[in-house]
């Protein structure tokens, strides 16, 4: 039943986003008086048509494009009927054929406006914008803020969802903001500076700006440094905290809440690693232990003795830089080129854009020797989403990730809380009318990158990765297959306007050029031009479907 709505959606999906791109066309010829012959939604044969007036609809097998096909169009069509000439598309003076090729392409921007107003519109349920999770040295953690605080306003714009977060920093970094946020009933307010963030997607970097904050709860794990009350207790590196006290701890938030409370000597109740051998597989299979010690001075993890074991090392991976230069599991790292370090995606910022540069690592080992050693990342492949292949440079270092949840034992960090919030008519408009040009500017920055280069054109795609894409979307519910549906429908109008003869940006390229020179192109070379057009069309359409092929025998 799933395959089949899948292939459904993925029908109706692409039909529709042709059908809005050849209503634009043909709704402008119609509207500048420009004589149409054929409105088709496909290619092939015809499934089914019908004529009104002086034009023929059709629906064709082949879902995979369609074409406005009007009298007098290409160079070599003759019209038979000299009333009419003055009705065929190339008699139109060139502002008129520019107006009719940029109509496709403009349809399919405005429809994601559509698109985005209904996904926005009304009641919806969406994640309250609590913090889970602070990641040390990063603008929240330096600012104060702490897991369970709920943001409500960032630079005067209200904060609803925990999305909202991200939306309302795409173009903030490295430049101060408000923040204002609620603890315990308290509203509170500061000020910081959000961190410049790039990801990599399959089609290059994209920029915004990070407070270091996520909606997931991590689990209480520890990391014991030698020497520590915690280590005289007999807590170790990678301790998962399930009671203190009696209280149940899910995640750091109840951690912190439980601490904060919580009476001396410590009643602890924490989960520990223990790995074995199995037919050569190296098993994790925890261990509860009971421990009880003195409550320490300090808040969260200080009153332990202890402190987050995001910063120990927990895999090392064969034959990495990291392994070579001596790097080992339970290792504490220190600084980076002399500079503390203060969290695990510190790291992963510092390390962006250095590729291969050598960098001086410190740590410390869990016998408490310090060592210090130059390394430099290596590149490798890796694969990730629908099979995409990327090329990332990293040291082949690991943290410690979180326990699988199994009963109580090793019980799940706590699920984050939802909210329904409704989204006025005007106020979705808004959304819609801000996110589009937002999205539309991010995907054309991509294509700039294919085409000069930057970007591995083994990561484009063509029918199957829409599909896939489109099923994706349609596992996630209405929302997510409306929003797919709004991003392919962006993708195929700045497809559409790439100078490519056949295409419409070549349409208006060359209006464009008789509208300067006063003169339209010779009627040979746009033969010439149509024909190389189409080639390269083919050939483009045999890359993309190509890159389907490889990805799916991956």
């Amino acid at each position: 039943m799933l395959v089949f709505q899948q292939i459904l959606g993925f029908v109706i999906l692409l039909g529709g986003l042709v059908a809005v791109h050849e209503l634009g066309h043909f709704g402008v010829a119609k509207l500048l008086g420009v004589k149409v012959l054929k409105f088709s939604i496909g290619f092939g044969p015809k499934l089914w048509g019908f004529k009104y007036g002086e034009t023929e609809y059709v629906l064709a097998w082949i879902p995979l494009g369609g074409f406005v096909r009007m009298a007098g169009e290409l160079p070599k069509d003759a019209i038979e009927n000299p009333e009419e000439e003055a009705r065929s598309f190339l008699a139109q003076p060139w502002w008129k054929r520019a107006a009719i090729a940029l109509a496709g392409p403009a349809f399919n921007i405005v429809f994601p406006v559509l698109v985005f107003f209904v996904v926005y519109w009304g009641s919806t349920e969406v994640f309250l914008p609590r913090l889970g999770a602070i990641t040390p040295g990063f603008p929240a953690a330096q600012a104060g803020l702490l897991p369970g605080d709920v943001l409500t306003r960032i630079d005067g714009v209200p904060i609803q969802s925990f999305e909202d977060i991200s939306t309302v920093l795409r173009n903030r970094w490295e430049k101060e903001v408000a923040i204002e946020y609620k603890r315990d009933g308290v509203i509170h307010s500061t000020q910081l500076r959000p961190m410049r963030h790039e990801e990599v997607t399959p089609l290059g970097k994209r920029t915004q700006g990070i407070l270091g904050v996520s909606l997931q709860a991590r689990p209480a794990v520890l990391g014991v440094l030698p020497g520590s009350a915690a280590q005289a207790a007999g807590l170790k590196t990678f301790d998962r905290v399930l009671e203190i006290n009696g209280e149940p701890i899910r995640d750091e938030v109840e951690l912190l809440k439980a601490l904060k409370v919580a009476s001396s000597p410590l009643q602890l109740r924490v989960a520990r690693a223990q790995y074995e051998e199995l037919a050569g597989w190296k098993l994790q299979m925890p261990e509860v232990v009971l421990l009880s010690m003195p409550k320490q001075e300090g808040l969260g993890y200080e009153a332990m003795g202890a402190m987050p074991g995001d910063l120990f090392v927990a895999e090392v991976l064969a034959n990495s830089p990291a392994e070579k230069a001596g790097l080992k599991q339970g290792d504490f790292l220190l600084t980076w080129n002399g500079e503390p370090i203060h969290s695990w995606s510190a790291i992963a910022q510092k390390l962006k854009g250095l590729e291969g540069q050598p960098i001086q690592l410190r740590w410390l080992s869990p016998e408490g020797k310090h060592e210090e050693k130059t390394l430099a990342q290596e590149q490798k492949e890796i694969q990730i989403e629908f099979k995409h292949r990327l090329q990332v440079w990293e040291l082949g270092l690991r943290p410690q990730l979180a326990y699988v949840s199994t009963a109580d034992t090793l019980r799940s960090a706590a699920s984050p809380e939802t909210q329904i919030i409704h989204i006025g008519f005007w106020q979705a408009w808004g959304k819609a009318l801000k996110v589009v040009p937002d999205i539309t500017l991010q995907m054309a920055a991509s294509i700039a990158k294919l085409l000069t280069g930057k970007v591995s054109g083994e990561n484009v795609g063509g029918p199957v990765l829409i599909f896939q894409t489109t099923a994706q979307g349609i596992e996630q519910g209405l929302d997510g297959y409306l929003r797919v549906m709004a991003l392919i429908s962006i993708s195929l109008a700045l497809a559409n306007l790439l100078p490519v003869p056949v295409l419409d940006g070549f349409t208006v390229l060359s209006a464009l050029w008789e509208g300067i020179r006063r003169k339209p192109l010779p009627m040979r070379f746009r033969e010439i031009a149509n024909l190389v057009g189409f080639v390269l069309l083919m050939l483009m359409m045999g890359y993309a479907f190509k890159n389907d092929i490889v990805r799916l025998l991956r």
